[in-house]
């Protein structure tokens, strides 16, 4: 059950999409009630990604909340990448539901993300010292996720000027290596600066122009939208 869940979302697959959620529900207790940990950690990740994937965020976050909670999460890790960030991972997921609905929670669970990265990075600066060959920039995944979930939830809490700021650390580190890319980052700003209200819609209409001229971008849906916007046409 978990490949089949796997493949759905992998392949963005949509017909059949009831029928196999009807089956999670009315099934999950008999098939997987006396299975072992991991299967039931497994299947508990497979089905939160697949109720994700069909929007059924209540029921995402529940199997993401109960694959954080099986023993087998914690007590079952070894040294491979996968398994170090395994805690980032499912954090991350269970971040993006609450914050649309719970602030509060997903503050915590952003905190607790971030706990897990500093921590990975101590782990990584003990193994360099050991091992000196060691990528330095191992998590730098997490890191640019953590601050994305900083930047978003700023966002959320209608605090624009810190999250304007967060940006700016994410530009910097585009210097070092891109992740998110330069061009979208910029999307992002010119977002929430539109969203604190400081500036003038001419004002803004000429930050997305000067935007999309110095990274010699080509006109796409987003500039067509914030333009209608901007011109007041939306």
């Amino acid at each position: 059950i978990s490949t089949a869940l796997n493949i759905f979302v992998f392949h963005k697959i949509k017909k059949g999409i009831v029928e196999l959620s009807n089956f999670l529900l009315n099934q999950n207790d008999e098939y997987f009630a006396n299975e072992i940990e991991q299967n039931k950690y497994e299947f508990q990740k497979s089905a939160g990604y697949f109720f994700k994937y069909i929007r059924s965020n209540n029921r995402a976050l529940l199997y993401f909340l109960r694959a954080r909670a099986n023993n087998y999460h914690w007590v079952n890790r070894g040294f491979s990448y996968k398994d170090l960030v395994r805690d980032n991972d499912l954090l991350y997921q269970i971040f993006e539901l609450y914050l649309n609905s719970d602030l509060t929670e997903s503050r915590q669970t952003l905190e607790m993300y971030k706990e897990r990265y500093q921590e990975l990075e101590e782990f990584l600066a003990i193994a360099i010292k050991a091992s000196p060959e060691l990528d330095k920039n191992m998590f730098y995944r997490i890191k640019n996720l953590a601050l994305d979930m900083e930047r978003r939830q700023l966002f959320y809490e209608k605090k624009y000027d810190a999250s304007e700021k967060i940006i700016d650390e994410m530009l910097e580190l585009e210097n070092i290596k891109s992740y998110f890319g330069k061009f979208s980052l910029w999307k992002n700003k010119i977002i929430t600066r539109f969203a604190s209200k400081k500036y003038s819609n001419d004002e803004m209409l000429t930050m997305l122009n000067n935007l999309y001229q110095n990274l010699n971008k080509p006109i796409d849906d987003f500039y067509i939208r914030q333009e209608s916007i901007y011109k007041g046409n939306n």
